[in-house]
């Protein structure tokens, strides 16, 4: 499933906090990407408001065997995206930043990255909040929370998807592929969004 000839796609497990709303601020026309949310709330589910290139379906479990079961269900044709990001649902953001988080992965033909995290937000790792003297940061550590992917590092990884609920781990082990090797790993200074959520809070 790709109908629209976008290149990119944000694939996020939602629930009844969910903040993607958020992302899709710019009208359909003037986004370079499709949204796939993967509820696994009922609720949520249901409250769900059909619109143009953006799938909604309703799969139990955690992010990461979620997300791939989504893919699965929805048959979408991820050979057809030049690159994914797989945000968390607490990731407050617009349009505009995640079309430059995009613009910046192709720029620099990095095959991982993650836009940096602004100052007020909850973190794990100190290094991932933004610094502004920066445009990117080259680096060996891509969390899980908001990582975006090229085509080819998505496939990799998303064997490793299945059988996960937690994903504890990749942020290290993706960092290490030869696909992800010198230069194409990468912080992205440039443009920020803010995690709202505690960490460790569901």
């Amino acid at each position: 499933m790709n109908e629209s000839g976008r290149k990119h796609l944000v694939a996020v497990r939602a629930g009844d906090t969910s903040l993607h709303a958020g992302w899709l601020d710019r009208p359909e026309s003037e986004r370079s990407f499709d949204l796939l949310v993967s509820y696994y709330s009922q609720a949520a589910f249901d409250r769900h408001v059909p619109q143009e290139g953006v799938f909604a379906v309703l799969v139990k479990g955690g992010k990461w065997d979620g997300l791939y079961k989504s893919f699965e269900q929805l048959a979408i044709d991820l050979d057809r995206y030049d690159y994914v990001w797989l945000p968390d649902d607490d990731i407050a953001t617009n349009g505009a930043a995640i079309e430059q988080i995009f613009a910046l992965s192709r720029q620099y033909g990095l095959a991982l990255s993650q836009p940096a995290l602004t100052q007020d937000s909850y973190y794990s790792y100190f290094p991932l909040l933004q610094c502004r003297a920066f445009r990117l940061r080259y680096t060996n550590l891509v969390e899980i929370m908001v990582p975006c992917l090229d085509r080819a590092m998505l496939k990799r990884a998303l064997p490793l998807f299945e059988s996960t609920m937690t994903g504890f781990g990749l942020d290290y082990v993706w960092c290490r592929w030869p696909d992800s090797g010198p230069y194409r790993s990468a912080i992205l200074d440039a443009v920020a969004v803010h995690h709202t959520r505690p960490v460790g809070k569901h």
